[in-house]
């Protein structure tokens, strides 16, 4: 111990176990322990004031290797496991506050490694339940719909899908994140459609006084390309790209009537009420029988009490 050579081949441990098996008892063995135990106590405590939590757990290893006091081992151990505790908090605070940073600096869901969504998913990772993780989440949800909204006006859906799928990720409200996503992927199916030149639009209406308020409409907005035919639905043969229906009955006997009349590709706008969601439940396999293909409810307007939409894609 004199040389300061503690451990190893030739180490103060070695021989004081060897002395220890032979002679238990010997005073001199027994001091020896107690100074070296104390000597591990002490360059353990040393490791852990300067952050080197593995060599900290070697002294305490080579402690209890030497058989000394059970309760300085045990309070080598914990004095070990708070700093372990601490360190991983400040790891996790650390993460926190980088979020939050990249929040600030608008940087959502780009560059992937160094975004607010990346620091959020890893501290979630590590600790679901951290103090202050939740509000984070909240403020980096609510900032991504809004970027969301302002890239889908823009026209740039990759961003606009990326920025809704972050707000969903950062535990974005349900209902708001699903109309945003239904909006984006209406606007995409929107862009690729065939783009046709002007083609007169048929508007059948079966009520002789609605027929004449349709004419008079387009004849005073000067319309050119649309033409009021007095019939219903089954009374017409072409088809459309967009057909729309009103709230006159349910969506099985709408998709009868409507869906023969959207070409493959196009798209059945029905106008319905609040119980919009539970039509489609009940209707959707005689909505497929007719010939949908996608089915979305999607509210428009900002107001209280928005116009419901269910998009019957074909």
């Amino acid at each position: 111990m004199r040389s300061n050579q503690l451990v190893g081949r030739d180490g103060a441990l070695g021989y004081l176990v060897n002395a220890r098996q032979l002679a238990p008892s010997d005073p001199n063995v027994l001091d020896a322990t107690n100074q070296l135990g104390i000597l591990f106590q002490s360059n353990a405590q040393k490791a852990l004031r300067e952050d080197r939590l593995d060599d900290a757990n070697r002294w305490l290893q080579n402690a209890i290797e030497l058989d000394i006091d059970r309760t300085v081992i045990a309070t080598m151990r914990a004095d070990i496991d708070a700093a372990r505790i601490g360190n991983q908090r400040a790891d996790r605070a650390r993460l926190l506050m980088l979020a939050n940073q990249r929040i600030a600096q608008d940087r959502l869901v780009e560059p992937k490694g160094d975004s607010a969504l990346h620091y959020l998913d890893m501290l979630r990772a590590a600790d679901p339940q951290f103090e202050g993780l939740a509000d984070t989440g909240a403020l980096l949800a609510a900032r991504a719909v809004t970027e969301s909204r302002t890239a889908l006006a823009e026209g740039n859906f990759d961003r606009a899908e990326a920025l809704a799928t972050a707000a969903a990720n950062a535990g974005g409200q349900t209902a708001e994140v699903a109309d945003l996503s239904s909006k984006i992927m209406s606007a995409r199916v929107a862009r690729t459609a065939p783009i046709t030149a002007p083609v007169p639009k048929v508007v059948p209406e079966g009520q002789l006084r609605r027929t004449a308020f349709l004419t008079e409409v387009i004849d005073e907005l000067g319309v050119a390309n649309a033409t009021v035919v007095r019939a219903r639905a089954a009374e017409v043969s072409e088809v459309f790209d967009v057909v729309t229906a009103r709230a006159v009955a349910d969506l099985g006997k709408l998709g009868n009537w409507c869906l023969p009349l959207v070409r493959p590709g196009g798209v059945l706008l029905a106008f319905k009420g609040e119980s919009a969601s539970a039509e489609v439940t009940m209707w959707t396999e005689a909505l497929r029988r007719s010939g949908a293909m996608d089915i979305v409810v999607t509210l428009y307007g900002d107001v209280e009490t928005p116009t419901t939409v269910v998009e019957v894609s074909r």
